[in-house]
């Protein structure tokens, strides 16, 4: 019930007692005074009610007003924006649409897959080394790496810790990549990494001499995060996105451009983004 109707419950009930109160008073001699003082103060109340509900009529229909002439417009402009929008789809990402912007063994997955030359295994877009020229490009690593043997795995574990993808050429040269999409680093995590990293150099016969320079630790996150290990070197999603931008121009086969100016758009989308992603941006990661 609002503030005017019950307002006027109250009155009609004040009314009612003052018309009961005068017809005692007449009927036990002379009316006083007080009767005629509560009617006029009745009165007076109900008069500023009145008022008050009049005015506050009049604002709720300006406002009302206001607010359809907004609809309006919105509507107007939603239905030109849409008619426009047949011919190109702007806002269509298929990354977006299968809901996977945020999920990191997916951006772990996409990345090995522009980063491995085999078409048999991850480099099923099968234009070479192209986009690990290009990684190694953007990272200014050196470019040799590219012509080597070199593979790239997913999830590899070692003593301490598992990395989450692998780039790597027997005697040659290591890469080793922590991706971080949602979660911080975990506790001591690139400590651990690093250490299981030096062992792995040292199993592929990386030389002592020459593992200083061959061995590359790479911490990819959201916003360019610095590690707990100073060794790791910090990078942000929006810089693969600008490698899967050239990647995507210079790819000669038309569905893997297409899809990777897709993903390289949803990066951008992703990592310029305000709203938080979720609790779970401040929980540590859980790590095997």
């Amino acid at each position: 019930m609002n503030s005017s109707v019950s307002g006027q419950n109250l009155a009609r009930l004040y009314q009612k007692l003052v018309a009961k109160h005068d017809a005692l008073t007449h009927r036990r001699g002379p009316a006083g005074h007080a009767p005629a003082k509560f009617r006029g103060l009745i009165n007076g109340y109900l008069i500023v009610l009145l008022r008050s509900r009049d005015a506050h009529t009049r604002s709720a229909t300006r406002d009302l007003l206001a607010v359809q002439r907004l609809l309006g417009s919105y509507g107007k402009s939603r239905q030109s924006y849409t008619k426009r929008q047949r011919g190109s789809a702007e806002d269509f990402n298929l990354i977006d649409v299968l809901q996977v912007t945020n999920d990191e063994r997916r951006h772990s997955a996409m990345l090995a897959w522009l980063l491995d030359h085999r078409i048999e295994h991850l480099g099923t877009h099968a234009q070479d080394r192209l986009g690990f020229q290009l990684f190694l490009k953007e990272l200014d690593l050196p470019r040799s790496y590219a012509g080597e043997s070199y593979w790239v795995r997913c999830e590899v574990a070692g003593d301490q810790s598992r990395v989450d993808i692998e780039v790597a050429a027997r005697g040659r040269f290591i890469i080793h990549i922590e991706n971080k999409v949602r979660a911080q680093e975990g506790e001591n995590q690139t400590n651990r990494e690093w250490g299981d990293l030096q062992s792995r150099a040292k199993a592929l016969g990386i030389s002592i001499s020459s593992r200083r320079n061959a061995i590359h630790a790479i911490f990819l996150s959201r916003g360019g995060d610095l590690p707990e290990n100073p060794n790791f070197l910090p990078i942000s999603w929006s810089r693969i996105a600008g490698v899967l931008e050239t990647f995507a121009a210079k790819a000669e086969a038309t569905d893997v451009g297409l899809f990777a100016a897709h993903y390289a758009k949803a990066l951008r989308r992703f990592t310029v983004s305000k709203t938080p992603i979720g609790k779970i941006e401040n929980e540590k990661e859980m790590v095997e």
